[in-house]
């Protein structure tokens, strides 16, 4: 059925806006990192003349801006605290810039935001060859209770030359900490890469990265930026495996047979971002971002649903209007 467009949204402008949706999150960036908008979404009130009607409260400041240039995704998961203070779990949240960092630790982002970044150790590779010689940004990250050990899922780029229209090649790779987050590893590098494109170019942006990361029952879903659709693609691999190198499958043509390395992936039409959440309260994929196969793209962050990781419907309102200036990172 449709999505009715019944909103209550706060128009304060933000640079990020943070779904949250039970007691996980998804995030989205537009400028800046570390301003935050919450929106609660209360529980689906019902079909209104055949619609499922959505509600959404007012937006809330959580902390930012930061002094730091980061240009990449907030990302955060919870895990078992080790001590009292934390109470049942604690917060563990990342960001980067080529480089990865650790930027809050706590019972909440508010309060356990730190002054200044721990860097994670994860970083570019100074061999030229490797496909993350341009930077680690860490994208998304997977508390496993199981292994005792945090998987992390990282953007990588190679061949870069960000003077030239931001010319890079990107893909996907995997990371793990066995001390709770604080530091990062790449097993098996440089064969750590869980996600490449079928080529590569010398001449533009090329590539899939600029990740997030969902999980459903028994599986991972990475959602990634397709440079050659333009489009947003998906690729999964069972929760059973951790993620690993190998374990990946890319949506091609109604199957999720092609691998994730050099495999072909179908673009996923009106999902709004890479930034995507499942709702287990709602069994429903939650994405937010400007991305778009229609006019509305630019327009500012809106939020899209699917129950199927494949199929998508859009809201038409944005949940964070954004002016349509150019970011100039030099």
């Amino acid at each position: 059925s449709g999505l009715a467009d019944v909103w209550n949204i706060s128009a304060a402008a933000a640079t990020m806006a943070r779904l949250s949706l039970g007691r996980w999150v998804v995030s989205f960036v537009e400028w800046l990192l570390l301003v935050v908008a919450m929106v609660r979404q209360a529980s689906c009130e019902g079909p209104e003349n055949g619609m499922e009607v959505y509600v959404v409260g007012a937006g809330e400041y959580v902390l930012g801006p930061t002094a730091y240039d980061f240009d990449n995704p907030l990302t955060w998961t919870a895990m078992p605290a080790t001590d009292v203070e934390h109470g049942e779990e604690e917060i563990v949240a990342y960001s980067a810039n080529a480089y990865s960092y650790m930027v809050a630790r706590g019972k909440d982002l508010r309060s356990g935001m730190f002054k200044d970044p721990v860097y994670t150790g994860l970083n570019g590779s100074s061999n030229p060859d490797d496909l993350d010689h341009c930077g680690a940004w860490l994208n998304a990250v997977h508390w496993d209770g199981n292994a005792e050990l945090m998987r992390g899922f990282y953007h990588q780029e190679w061949h870069c030359n960000y003077s030239h229209s931001s010319y890079t090649n990107m893909s996907i790779a995997y990371a793990e900490s066995r001390d709770r987050g604080n530091t990062f590893v790449k097993p098996g590098h440089p064969r750590n890469d869980i996600i490449t494109a079928p080529n590569s170019s010398a001449t533009h942006i090329t590539g899939e990265g600029g990740h997030g990361m969902a999980v459903r029952a028994d599986y991972f879903y990475i959602y990634f930026r397709d440079w050659s659709t333009f489009g947003i693609g998906v690729a999964r691999a069972s929760l059973s495996s951790g993620g690993v190198p190998g374990s990946w499958y890319k949506y091609f043509n109604g199957e999720w047979l092609q691998p994730g390395i050099r495999g072909n992936a179908s673009r996923i039409y009106d999902v709004t971002g890479t930034s995507v959440y499942f709702s287990s309260a709602r069994q429903q994929f939650v994405s937010v971002g400007d991305w778009s196969s229609d006019t509305t793209v630019g327009q500012g962050a809106r939020l899209s649903f699917s129950h199927d990781a494949i199929h998508w419907t859009t809201m038409s309102v944005p949940l964070v209007p954004l002016d349509r200036q150019v970011w100039n990172r030099t």
